[in-house]
């Protein structure tokens, strides 16, 4: 399994490349997050960062929008039922330090 990260544009990517699925369709999920062990003030930040991008409220965006605010191994467990279900390829939007949350899922991502 090749593993590559990069942080394009402010999106962090994680690519999972199994060559056992060659030629097999790639699940795939672009999922928005804020890794905080205060979970208010991770949802507080989430919630300020996606009204700012979309102007609308982000009641509104949580319910089309994939979000997770929270923490670390929150963030882990939720990512796991992703790929459970068959995601190989995540898109992580992080609403700000995006270096930070880099590191974590990278240290994450072993486990998905």
């Amino acid at each position: 399994m090749a593993i590559k990260t990069a942080i394009i544009d402010g999106v962090a990517t994680i690519e999972i490349a199994r060559p056992e699925k060659k030629n097999a369709l790639t699940g795939a999920m672009y999922l928005s997050a804020v890794v905080d062990d205060d979970i208010t003030r991770a949802n507080d930040r989430l919630d300020h960062y996606l009204e700012r991008y979309y102007g609308q409220p982000a009641a509104a965006v949580r319910k089309w929008q994939a979000c997770y605010a929270g923490p670390g191994e929150g963030l882990g467990q939720w990512l796991r039922g992703y790929a459970a279900a068959g995601v190989d390829h995540f898109v992580l939007r992080f609403a700000g330090d995006h270096e930070r949350h880099l590191d974590l899922v990278a240290a994450l991502r072993n486990a998905l």
